[in-house]
């Protein structure tokens, strides 16, 4: 296999190749610095001592004094061609060699020699002329390097001289010169620049004195002038005076999505701005720049709108009071082929995460927090002691709010108005700094004033699954929540259909969160149902719905709190849950029984009555039912039902039996008597008589096969099989099970 030899003339011709492939790139765009902070000329000027490397005649030194023109390629701005004209002085000192003789490079009769009366005749100075090209690369903002190669004339003339034979001024000689070297360029601003040089300069006469000729090396300083506009300090586009107003730790996630700040922005610049971006950033408190929205391009004098968000990170939690802030606003485009930029410095005040302003109530709604896990551990602390009291035939989301509400009161939190800025201050004067604390610290300090209590008693009933909202009126706001009922059917929770708050036909319950440490919630409701009807028709009162709040501004996410308080007295939750429970439900017994007339009446308030726990009220009626016709079987069978509730089994089979001749001897009674009879294998069960329960469950299967396969029953029956059943083995709460016969 033949070997692969790249010479250096190759190698050179490929990065010619290369470069002006690159010259004549029909992409005139680029993102790297050269491109951004193109200059279309700079004017130079240089100071250089020069040393000779050759090995001179006379000891002298060199000064350079020059300066350039360089015209960066605007395709390729990395490469620089100079047009250079300057002075180099050449400085024999005295002593440093005696007359002599010197030929010259002339073959030329008439000047044969030249007489020197000195070391001082040789020293003259060079007209110089040169043209090149330069290699500028830009790593930063302020810092630049690269090299030239340059070629040209010089012309030398001696003062000193005198020929031998003709008795003349000797003017000097013609040279040339080809140079090469490097720099590096500081650039404290974009239009001035200081340069440290270093170059090997050779130097070949064409007249008769050659002593000069050779290699130098020289170093020096120089300065340079360039036209163009700095990306950073040029303003293709004009802005409109702007004012971030002051923002909120607590709406973080509201100003994700929703703009901070509008900026009207002009193209003043004769070219169309392409690939219009702005960011905004605040160091420390976002990770980092965040989108704006608006135009992507700007054609000449176009105007446009740019809404500035701001995505903030976890760290705005941290700030405690009202915090000045300077960020920065940062503007890239394309303009006239070149990548250009803008940096707008913006100043504002961010506040701690309880901060807030009234002036679009929704706000609210971002600190209501249900997600929070201290939150949660609370709200089923609550629940664990009031559930064994729930009433499942009453409405659900109504003693879920009456548990939280007493657990808050129960654990003897306090309503504490805001001394230093009360609520109906802050709403009136709209833009007035307040301050709504988080749920968590208003569990922590277990009090606050009425709108921290409302996003708190909010939180918690979300927490739980119970829809809420909230009410704002001129000096006070109020929390409401959803009953899931129709309002239509509010009697079933409470007759009085003026106590209720009718939203898209539902009835919603508002409640008077500040009486913590006053009466029963049955009082709060009142309270908060009075305030809602006084305030009904004025302009001030508005409902918000919480869910509704949240498409604009979203809960605050929060960190998981390490802070648990403890609640002692939350025990006595239980009785007063009942209490308040039985307190309702007596009402809406009252008005479902005020006007009963017929057996099935009585039969079916009964029912009712038993579902909400009112049993003796449950006992009266199903007693009634029965004295207006002693043949009426299922009262008798309720009766049963009710027994077992109470947990007297005995007396529940009592029942049962009394009822069971009748229906098994009544035509048309088939499914009920088949009830029944499930009805009397599961008190057996209870009273731990396996043998007859097995006996009543076979002969219901026997009635009605498809009866005993539902439910509970399959498994009942199958379990029923085992010799070792017990009650305890039984994992199924039989009680569910129970038919009550309406």
């Amino acid at each position: 296999m033949g070997k692969c030899k790249i010479s250096y003339k190759n190698i050179v011709y490929i990065i010619f190749l290369l470069l002006v492939g690159k010259l004549f790139s029909a992409e005139p765009l680029s993102d790297d610095l050269n491109q951004i902070y193109y200059f279309p000329m700079s004017f130079g000027l240089s100071s250089e001592l020069l040393f000779s490397v050759s090995d001179p005649v006379f000891n002298y030194h060199v000064f350079d004094i020059s300066s350039d023109i360089k015209i960066p390629l605007k395709s390729m701005p990395i490469l620089q061609p100079s047009l250079e004209i300057g002075i180099t002085a050449y400085n024999v000192r005295e002593g440093s060699g005696g007359a002599a003789d010197y030929s010259l490079q002339s073959s030329d009769n008439l000047l044969q020699e030249l007489y020197i009366q000195g070391p001082g005749d040789l020293s003259h100075f060079d007209v110089c002329a040169l043209g090149g090209l330069g290699l500028g690369i830009r790593t930063s903002r302020y810092l630049e390097f690269g090299g030239q190669l340059s070629g040209g004339l010089a012309l030398s003339y001696y003062r000193g001289l005198v020929s031998g034979r003709i008795n003349s001024g000797y003017s000097g000689d013609l040279n040339s010169i080809v140079q090469g070297g490097l720099f590096i360029s500081f650039s404290p601003v974009f239009n001035f620049t200081i340069n440290i040089n270093g170059r090997l300069k050779y130097l070949k006469t064409f007249g008769y004195l050659n002593i000069f000729d050779g290699l130098y090396l020289g170093l020096g300083l120089s300065t340079s002038f360039r036209l163009g506009d700095d990306p950073y300090e040029y303003r293709y586009l004009t802005l409109d005076d702007f004012t971030i107003p002051p923002l909120f730790a607590g709406l973080q996630p509201y100003y994700a999505k929703n703009q901070i700040v509008s900026v009207l922005i002009q193209n003043r610049s004769d070219s169309d701005l392409e690939n219009l971006q702005v960011t905004f950033f605040q160091k420390g408190y976002m990770d980092s720049p965040t989108q704006a929205s608006g135009a992507d391009k700007l054609k000449k004098g176009e105007k446009a709108i740019i809404g500035i968000n701001a995505i903030f990170n976890d760290n705005v939690f941290t700030i405690e009071g009202a915090c000045p802030m300077a960020g920065e606003i940062c503007f890239t485009y394309n303009a006239n082929g070149r990548k250009m930029e803008q940096k707008k410095p913006v100043s504002y005040t961010l506040y701690d995460k309880s901060a807030i302003v009234w002036d679009d109530d929704r706000k609210a709604a971002a600190y209501i927090t249900p997600s929070d896990s201290i939150l949660k551990k609370f709200t089923q602390i609550i629940h664990q002691e009031c559930a064994d009291q729930v009433k499942s035939g009453y409405n659900l989301p109504l003693q879920l709010a009456i548990e939280i509400y007493l657990g808050i009161q129960n654990s003897h939190f306090v309503y504490q108005p805001d001394a230093i800025r009360p609520f109906e201050e802050v709403r009136q004067r709209k833009y007035l700094v307040d301050s709504i604390a988080l749920p968590r610290q208003t569990l922590m300090s277990q009090s606050g004033d009425c709108d921290d209590l409302t996003v708190f008693y909010c939180s918690l009933l979300e927490s739980i699954g119970v829809e809420t909202g909230f009410i704002t009126l001129a000096d006070h706001i109020i929390p409401v929540f959803n009953s899931g009922t129709n309002i239509e059917s509010c009697q079933e929770i409470l007759p009085i259909r003026n106590m209720f708050i009718e939203i898209n036909d539902e009835a919603w319950v508002p409640v008077e969160i500040t009486m913590l440490g006053d009466g029963c919630f049955r009082d709060a409701w009142q309270k908060g149902i009075a305030q809602y009807a006084k305030a009904k028709n004025d302009d001030d009162l508005q409902i918000y719905l919480t869910k509704s709040c949240w498409k604009i501004y979203k809960p605050l996410v929060l960190k998981e709190s390490k802070d648990e308080p403890e609640f002692e007295n939350i025990k006595n939750l239980k009785n007063s849950f009942n209490q308040n429970l039985l307190k309702l439900v007596s009402e809406v017994l009252d008005y479902t029984g005020k006007d009963l007339r017929t057996k099935e009446e009585y039969n079916q308030f009964a029912l009712k009555c038993m579902k909400l726990g009112a049993y003796a009220e449950a006992e009266r009626a199903l007693k009634s039912a029965i004295l207006m016709d002693e043949d009426y079987l299922l009262p008798v069978v309720n009766l049963g039902n009710l027994s077992f509730m109470k947990k007297d089994f005995k007396q529940s089979l009592l029942y049962y039996i009394k009822a069971e001749g009748p229906f098994e001897n009544t035509e048309g009674l088939t499914t009920q008597y088949v009830y029944l009879l499930l009805n009397m294998s599961v008190v057996y069960f209870y009273l731990e008589n396996i043998e007859q329960a097995r006996n009543y469950f076979n002969k219901a299967r026997m009635v009605n096969p498809a009866i005993t396969k539902k439910n509970l029953y399959a498994e009942f029956g199958n379990r029923l099989k085992n010799d070792l059943i017990s009650r305890n083995s039984l994992q199924i709460d039989l009680a569910n099970e129970i038919y009550f016969f309406e």
